[in-house]
């Protein structure tokens, strides 16, 4: 946990995959609070890997789909579990598969989980496709502030997909462009910023993002001056202030 939390996704996947292996040493059925462990260790592994796959894009599709993988299995672990559903949606989300239940299905098929009842409990777990009933932006700050930044893009995505006033629409953006810099997508993130940006051109975040984009992008100079231009354009500078401040002596 201690290494997800610090960004650190491919050391944290192998400590969860050792977790896994010592708790299925033992090739026996596990006890209900067996399964509700393996189902946490199974989750946080499908979280991993969705990270792993924005952080690569060379591999994404194969850390794509071993999330798929590991969130099946936590859901027939934990048949009706919520964050189980929404570890296969943001996989499935990840994959960009038309086909996400077909491909879900065949996962179950492969997977050695044994017993009737154990499938048909998964069977009646609600689909993966039911949305939350809590407001899309509301649980998307609930998950940035979790750090499950892939899961937070998702949530204000959803949001983006209702009307709203400039500002609440700049806001959303300028969020999904703090989840997708957190992710290592820069220019997805640099995308969202200049629309948050257009939107509400007096907001002094929206400058914060597109400068951050930027900087991540390598453009150090361009990030400095974009701060500079929004110390203009903005009433709430201070940050600004700060931030530009902060990258002077690299410029």
């Amino acid at each position: 946990n201690a290494a997800y939390g610090a960004g650190e996704f491919r050391r944290a996947a192998r400590h969860y995959e050792r977790a896994v292996n010592s708790a299925e040493a033992s090739g026996r059925a596990p006890s209900e609070s067996e399964r509700e462990t393996l189902g946490v260790l199974h989750s946080n592994l499908s979280a991993c890997y969705v990270q792993l796959g924005h952080q690569d894009v060379a591999s994404g599709e194969a850390m794509f789909r071993k999330a798929l993988r590991h969130a099946q299995r936590c859901i027939h672990l934990r048949p009706g579990w919520q964050k189980a559903l929404k570890r296969r949606e943001d996989a499935v989300r990840a994959l960009g598969c038309a086909a996400g239940d077909d491909l879900a299905r065949s996962l179950d098929a492969s997977l050695e989980l044994g017993g009737r009842g154990e499938s048909q409990a998964a069977a009646r777990a609600p689909s993966s496709n039911t949305r939350s009933r809590e407001d899309p932006k509301a649980e998307g700050d609930r998950l940035f502030k979790r750090s499950d930044y892939a899961g937070a893009e998702a949530r204000y995505t959803e949001a983006l997909e209702d009307e709203g006033s400039h500002h609440h629409r700049a806001k959303l953006f300028s969020n999904r462009s703090a989840c997708r810099a957190k992710l290592g997508r820069w220019l997805p993130a640099l995308q969202d910023g200049q629309t948050a940006l257009k939107l509400s051109p007096k907001w002094y975040k929206a400058w914060m993002r597109v400068a951050c984009a930027m900087e991540g992008l390598g453009n150090v100079l361009d990030a400095y001056c974009v701060y500079c231009k929004g110390l203009g354009q903005c009433e709430e500078a201070l940050e600004l202030w700060r931030a530009a401040a902060s990258l002077l002596p690299r410029v």
